[in-house]
Order: C-alpha cells, then sequence, then structure tokens
C-alpha cells in the first residue's frame, strides 16, 4: 500500500482493537482474520508515521498520539456513514442539492412562487435559487450549471433542451401615474407615436426585444427609445421616475407610482416555462416536474 493513503477499513480496525485491548477480539467484532487486522493497523500507523498502539503480550494499550487519532477516526467513519446514507437518499430522490434558475418577473409570480415553496419544505431538500436571465438560463442549463429554470419565451429550438409551459401570462403599458394617456379611456398603439419608451436590453430579452418593435412596424412607426434597462426591477423604477412608458409583462404586485394599462393593437403574450435538459437525470428534478405538473393542474381546475 502507497506510504500516507488511509481507507475507512484501516480505521474501523483501528477503533476495534482500541476498544477491545486486544487484536484477538477487536479481528472477530470486525469479522476478519487477525494477522489481516494486525496487517492493517500497521498499514495504517506506516501511513501517519506514528506509533498508535504499545504491544504488550496479549493486550495492546493506546499511545497518547493513538488516544488523539482514536476520536478522529471515529469522526471519520461517522462522517462517511453520513454520506453514504446521503447518497442513497439522492440515489432515492429523496435528499440532496438542486439549482434552479428565476427570472426576475418570475419571482412575482403567484404560481412559480406557490410551486419553489412547496418544493422547499419537502424534506431533506437543499435548494440554491439563482436570479438570471432568460438567455443566461438557457446556457447554464446547458452547461450543467443549473439543474432547470423558470423562463419567459424559451426557445422551441434549443438543442438537448426539454420545457413544460406552466402559464401563458399578458403584455401591457407601465405608466407613471401621472401620464397624459391615462386620460384615455381606452389607449391603442397608435396613442405611443412619438411617446418616450425605456425598454428591456436586447441581450436580456432578444426575442421581447423583437417581438416590440415587430409590433410598433406592424402599426407603422418605430418606437421612441429614450432608456434600456437591465431589469424588469429597472423599469418600473424608470417609469415611476416619469423617465418614460414601458412595455412589458403584467406584474403580479402592485408598484408605487406606476399604473398600468392594456394596450389594443398590441398582443404579445409571453409563456412561462420550467426548462432543463433532457440528459439531467438528477431525481430531484423529476420530483419538481411532478410538482409543477400537479400545480398546473390545480390551476386548471
Amino acid at each position: 500500500m502507497a506510504a500516507g493513503i488511509i481507507d475507512l477499513r484501516q480505521l474501523r480496525y483501528f477503533i476495534a482493537a482500541a476498544e477491545q485491548q486486544n487484536f484477538r477480539r477487536a479481528a472477530e467484532m470486525v469479522n476478519v482474520a487477525q494477522p489481516a487486522l494486525s496487517r492493517q493497523i500497521q498499514d495504517l500507523e506506516e501511513a501517519l508515521g506514528v506509533t498508535l498502539f504499545e504491544r504488550r503480550r496479549k493486550r495492546v494499550y493506546l499511545t497518547q498520539v493513538g488516544s488523539f487519532y482514536l476520536d478522529k477516526a471515529r469522526e471519520l467513519v461517522a462522517q462517511a456513514a453520513a454520506f453514504r446514507g446521503l447518497a442513497q437518499r439522492m440515489e432515492d430522490g429523496t435528499k440532496g442539492h438542486i439549482k434552479l434558475g428565476l427570472q426576475e418577473i418570475g419571482t412575482r409570480h403567484a404560481l412559480v412562487l406557490g410551486i419553489i415553496r412547496a418544493f422547499r419544505q419537502l424534506p431533506g431538500i437543499d435548494l440554491e435559487i439563482v436570479s438570471m436571465t432568460s438567455p443566461g438560463q438557457i446556457e447554464a442549463i446547458r452547461l450543467g450549471k443549473l439543474d432547470a429554470g423558470f423562463l419567459y419565451d424559451a426557445p422551441n429550438e434549443a438543442r438537448g433542451l426539454e420545457r413544460l409551459d406552466i402559464s401563458v401570462d399578458g403584455f401591457g403599458l407601465a405608466l407613471p401615474e401621472d401620464h397624459p394617456l391615462l386620460e384615455k379611456e381606452e389607449i391603442c398603439v397608435n396613442d405611443l407615436r412619438g411617446v418616450p419608451q425605456i425598454i428591456l436590453a436586447e441581450d436580456v430579452s432578444p426575442s421581447l426585444y423583437k417581438r416590440i418593435h415587430g409590433a410598433f412596424h406592424s402599426a407603422g412607426f418605430d418606437p421612441l427609445i429614450v432608456d434600456h434597462a437591465r431589469t424588469e426591477h429597472d423599469l418600473f423604477c424608470l417609469v415611476s421616475t416619469g423617465c418614460g412608458v414601458a412595455l412589458m409583462t403584467t406584474p403580479h404586485v402592485e408598484r408605487i407610482g406606476v399604473v398600468y394599462r392594456p394596450v389594443r393593437g398590441i398582443e404579445i403574450p409571453r409563456v412561462l416555462s420550467m426548462v432543463w435538459h433532457g440528459q439531467n437525470e438528477q431525481p430531484l428534478l423529476a420530483q419538481l416536474r411532478a410538482l409543477v405538473r400537479s400545480e398546473i393542474a390545480k390551476q386548471g381546475n
């Protein structure tokens, strides 16, 4: 055996010998031949570079160093047993770590929050959530850095990825609470000609950026974009301070200083999905998918 390498079998033999103070009884306890036990303990002493036992006739006694290592050996063996149990529970899908991505606006979605809350309450689940844009989640899932993600407008052509659609959310206009357009009984797309607008940056949500510009092009004009935001939170902040209006997904919470209105002539439904890699066999992922399907079914009833 190479010097410096220690295995759990040696530690178990060492603990048994220390407790029995006799190699023969220790060998019987661990169900191994005495010469084999003696050899393994000698290998352990060589690996550690210390003497663990004083050998006197038929009995053995721990040295001072041996007494110190006994406590450490018990800790290591106990940790190994706990690790083995953890691994078995992870294999069964009853315990483990799972990493999920969540688009910021998803944190205001009641159904998504309910799913995450219910999943977190399952025993033994170590859930890590990372706030990330849709493109960022797609890339992270492809690379195995996320187990799954909740995001809008997942691309249909995403190679190797699978999706479960959760809901289709509306789309409309966020305005400052003192904006002149609020005097109109109904806002239509043509009312937005020349109106300063804020939009999510193209790299944050390429599909949404394209769809918004496409809607205005269909109406025969280009939007007056005065600023770009990196998050939905930034959009709301810019709108509330009067920087402009913003087309965005229906909010799920009220925002101070912001009023939300539908816009006739702009139809941009957004599909919220759970996305994962088809080759990810993480047992907890299967549990999460089952939970998502269950929650979707409840919404349909």
